[in-house]
């Protein structure tokens, strides 16, 4: 953490680990002001830094972590508290540090996280049947920054399939004999074991899945809000081998 910030003890515990598999005791959201006072705009990660977010870690109510921590609870706050800790680590922006940790060793180019970066190349997003405009995550890139196509999300998808480098395995297996792995999360969808991650913004709605056993990867974007993908990709997986 940066020096000099203040946490308290039972917040500080928290492990990396705990944080991948969303079992932290945060909440799903930051409770300092920049954040809430976003939270109505139509860009509500638009802005946010890594220091508000190491900020807004040391308000955190340490009673309710320690009241939550071990249960699972989805949380886009630790996400970005994660990514940006990792980045603390390597001594390197997130983006960057994605690029030359996760994705050049599995072959494929630098994910696209930077505001703006595929203006022109983006299908407009919708919600409740209107255009709406596309978020920028910023210092919650972490939690679901990438933008990409279905060609790059499949790519991606078909290394998790093959399983190397050793640690891509390792990050998708369930660990404690629970259905969460290092963010990757599985599920029985009709006869097949499946390792997913989904992701959701006011405008698109995205479904990455693997089976490695049957040499299976699907995804789905869609450019609506919602969580339609959700359910096409399930309507997918359902259909059995």
């Amino acid at each position: 953490l940066p020096a000099g910030l203040e946490v308290a003890p039972g917040v500080a515990a928290i492990t990396l680990e705990e944080l991948a598999m969303h079992r932290s005791g945060l909440p799903r959201l930051a409770s300092g002001p920049e954040m809430q006072a976003r939270m109505t705009s139509a860009d509500p990660y638009a802005g946010s830094t890594p220091e508000e977010v190491f900020a807004d870690l040391a308000r955190v109510d340490a009673v309710q972590v320690a009241a939550g921590r071990g249960a699972y609870a989805y949380s886009n706050f630790g996400s970005a508290l994660l990514g940006q800790l990792l980045a603390r680590a390597g001594e390197a922006p997130y983006a960057e540090l994605l690029a030359k940790r996760v994705f050049a060793p599995l072959g494929l180019p630098a994910p696209v996280l930077a505001p703006g970066a595929a203006d022109g190349r983006r299908a407009q997003g919708h919600q409740a049947g209107q255009p709406v405009p596309p978020w920028t995550l910023d210092a919650y890139a972490p939690a679901g920054g990438w933008q990409t196509s279905a060609r790059d999300a499949l790519a991606l998808a078909q290394r998790l399939v093959a399983g190397e480098p050793a640690w891509v395995a390792a990050a998708l297996a369930p660990r404690a004999g629970d259905r969460v792995g290092l963010a990757w999360h599985q599920a029985a969808i009709a006869d097949r074991t499946v390792t997913w991650h989904n992701g959701g913004t006011a405008g698109s709605s995205s479904f990455l899945a693997v089976v490695p056993e049957e040499g299976l990867a699907l995804v789905v974007l869609v450019n609506a809000g919602g969580g339609v993908a959700d359910g096409l990709a399930e309507a997918l997986l359902g259909h059995g081998r």
